[in-house]
């Protein structure tokens, strides 16, 4: 029988399936005449109209054809080839990097959750609106306060830009001029390098803030209170040096200030836009990294110049949802966020300072040396012996630690360790260094 009365599927799609897998099966060749619609119909006991729905989705899929006072016949059709291989697809394993979450301690979710209550009752007339695409007014206003009190940015909140990620900056950034190359500090953040090859940007890859300036680039890209991956504080020299380079040139830096609060060995470093008072400085900074990895809100600061652009440019859609903006306003508003920040970088220094007491009890191994201990919740490892650093890439694989290298810097490791608690730790160290 080529139907199932049982089955849920209507007739005629068990008609026409029947009839594509005998002819993908080659089980009909081309140019074969079809059954006539009545033979079928008496045959098996259809109706004709059953018979005839079934054949027209066949012609509609382009299985069969009619051909006028004859019938309808199978078309030419190419064979999928088939393949020998068996194996199944492989099942999907997600991420368990023990070392590279947020530790549940360091967030208190309640007074979040409460304001999310709160912006559902109380908003629900404007949540039906389409979000803005710059960001929702209040959720600027309060990162502009915030700024101004915390990092010294110059700006209003007009020239804030909300979004979900850097990716989605640099996008807009790239809409708004003709400049198209960008000069840095190796190692380049991973999805930052990714969008600017995407835009199709000349990439200008520097080892000193001197050789930045000698390639003469449109954008410079920089994290000066905080270097990646080494923690390093860009001197006050340096910072100069760019800033009149860029007033000079008619060029930018773009400053991405999204670790500034990860700093153990001195108070926080002001940002290179409040030393430049906003002149030619796009300041990007992020909440994802210092609040929750699971809110992908971002903002970007741009000097007057840009703006003015902005505003009478093409706009990207808004990333982040209105519901997230506003209960996000409200967070800071209300001073939770200057809250968590402060207990933030105190549980995050004595993470730290539990990681140097577990590095000066155990025996570490004596190929390694390991810097980054300022700043930052990871440590760079160092060696010059290539198989004590395959070892370690090796034994973190299969421990499921997270461990970053780079092609820039032959002989180092990054490893993470924002998710562990003091046990943890020791046992990632031991595992690893030892």
């Amino acid at each position: 029988m080529i139907v199932n009365r049982t089955s849920q599927t209507p007739l005629y799609k068990q008609i026409a399936e029947h009839y594509k897998k005998r002819i993908m099966n080659q089980e009909i060749e081309k140019h074969t005449k079809m059954p006539s619609i009545r033979s079928l119909s008496q045959k098996h006991n259809i109706s004709k109209t059953t018979i005839e729905k079934a054949y027209h989705q066949l012609q509609i899929e382009g299985y069969i054809h009619s051909q006028p006072k004859s019938g309808y016949y199978v078309s030419p059709t190419d064979v999928i080839k088939k393949t020998h291989q068996t194996k199944s697809l492989p099942t999907y394993q997600p991420s368990t990097y023990i070392n590279l979450e947020q530790r549940p301690d360091f967030f208190d979710i309640t007074p979040l959750r409460k304001i999310f209550q709160h912006i559902m009752h109380d908003y629900q007339d404007t949540l039906f609106d389409t979000p803005k695409a710059e960001g929702e007014y209040p959720l600027r206003q309060m990162i502009q306060k915030h700024l101004e009190a915390e990092r010294g940015v110059v700006t209003s909140p007009a020239q804030i830009i909300i979004a979900s990620g850097i990716q989605n900056h640099l996008l807009t950034l790239a809409s708004l001029t003709d400049k198209k190359s960008v000069a840095y500090l190796v190692p380049l953040f991973d999805r930052a390098e990714t969008t600017f090859d995407i835009l199709n940007f000349k990439k200008l890859p520097c080892t000193s803030i001197d050789q930045i300036l000698d390639n003469k680039p449109d954008f410079i890209y920089i994290s000066p209170a905080n270097l990646y991956p080494s923690g390093e504080v860009l001197s006050i020299n340096d910072r100069i040096k760019l800033i009149n380079y860029t007033k000079s040139n008619n060029a930018y830096i773009i400053e991405d200030d999204y670790n500034y609060i990860f700093r153990y060995n001195a108070y926080q470093i002001p940002s290179i836009q409040s030393l430049a008072k906003g002149q030619n400085v796009i300041y990007i900074g992020s909440f994802s990294r210092n609040l929750l990895l699971s809110i992908r809100t971002s903002y970007m600061v741009l000097p007057e110049t840009l703006y003015k652009k902005y505003q009478s440019s093409p706009k990207l859609a808004q990333t982040v949802s209105k519901i997230d903006q506003l209960a996000l306003a409200d967070y800071i508003k209300q001073g939770h966020y200057t809250k968590h920040l402060k207990k933030l970088s105190t549980l995050s220094k004595r993470q730290r300072d539990t990681l140097i007491e577990q590095l000066n009890t155990l025996p570490i191994n004596k190929n390694i040396t390991i810097t980054g201990l300022d700043s930052n919740l990871h440590i760079l490892i160092h060696s010059n012996d290539q198989k004590t650093l395959q070892s370690i890439v090796e034994k973190a694989q299969k421990n499921h630690y997270y461990t970053k290298t780079f092609k820039a810097l032959n002989n180092t490791i990054l490893l993470p360790y924002s998710g562990l608690n003091e046990t943890d730790l020791k046992s990632m160290l031991l595992t690893l260094l030892t």
